[in-house]
């Protein structure tokens, strides 16, 4: 039984790749990281996916971080890695794209992800949004550094018409990249919304987005910018039941009063969110929870 309470509360990208696997009933994920980028392997939902794999490039001797690695490399290839999935045919549900910043980097990571994803899959890419031109410099900076990923993230999708897309507006923008396909009634999952095909698609072509000031002035309509209450409301599959709507909403006020940041630091604890955990282990404990909203198998 997957517990659904606190799958809407969307803090992290390990939260947004989790709850697209509930609604769309994803089982494989594959992450694309470097040791300084990504750091989501962790907190992907095993109860969601059954089958998680990480390839990981530009990693120094010696790298552990206490967490499997399915393949890795130390150079700035990681097409090493991905032709190692490819040799095996290996496909995913779901993606997760958050590698060197480079613009040769980020490309090849997109390009190989698509080949890896299965029909019906999901791609999520990471730094979509730069918001300052210091960020988004082609060049490592030291501190906050998006680099050049949304231009290969903008050029893959404009070149490529069957694929749809937007750009989540949180944690630096999360872009989520779906086949045209995948909309057709035939889907396994489910009829994607007209959305993905109509406004989704309506951006990157009148603008030229490698112009700093047309990017900043146009950024909504080029990225197909959407709120994370938005995206939410708009592909939603898999109702929120009774407890999980009464947790929602009385959740947000008890963290506004400040009352859980108090006891986690009474109890030792190094997140609210342990604390929260045990509200929601509590109220998933009720009569009215037991046997709703369990993941149907896909076909």
């Amino acid at each position: 039984m997957f517990r659904d309470f606190e799958i809407d509360r969307i803090r992290t990208k390990a939260d947004l790749i989790n709850w697209l696997a509930w609604q769309s009933g994803y089982k494989s994920y594959l992450e694309a990281a470097t040791p300084s980028t990504g750091l989501q392997f962790g907190l992907i939902s095993r109860q969601v996916f059954t089958d998680v794999h990480r390839v990981m490039y530009r990693l120094p001797a010696g790298y552990d971080d206490g967490m499997e690695i399915t393949y890795r490399t130390s150079s700035d290839d990681s097409g090493e890695c991905f032709r190692a999935l490819q040799e095996q045919h290996r496909k995913f549900d779901l993606i997760f794209v958050d590698g060197a910043h480079t613009y040769e980097c980020s490309r090849r990571d997109l390009e190989i992800a698509l080949e890896l994803m299965n029909p019906h899959g999901t791609l999520v890419v990471h730094d979509c949004h730069p918001t300052t031109p210091e960020v988004a410099a082609p060049q490592f900076r030291k501190g906050v550094w998006l680099g050049v990923t949304y231009l290969a993230f903008l050029d893959l999708v404009r070149e490529r018409p069957e694929l749809d897309y937007c750009v989540v507006d949180f944690d630096n923008g999360c872009g989520v990249v779906r086949r045209r396909e995948t909309t057709l009634e035939s889907d396994a999952v489910r009829p994607a919304p007209a959305v993905w095909t109509a406004s989704f698609r309506s951006g990157v072509p009148g603008h030229d987005y490698r112009d700093w000031p047309t990017y900043m002035a146009n950024r909504s309509q080029i990225l197909n910018l959407v709120s994370v209450p938005e995206f939410l409301r708009r592909y939603r599959v898999r109702p929120l039941g009774f407890a999980a709507r009464f947790y929602h909403g009385f959740a947000p006020a008890i963290e506004a009063t400040g009352i859980l940041d108090k006891t986690a630091r009474l109890l030792g604890r190094a997140r609210r969110q342990s604390v929260l955990r045990r509200f929601s282990d509590l109220a998933a404990s009720w009569p009215w929870r037991r046997g709703r909203h369990d993941p149907a198998p896909r076909e």
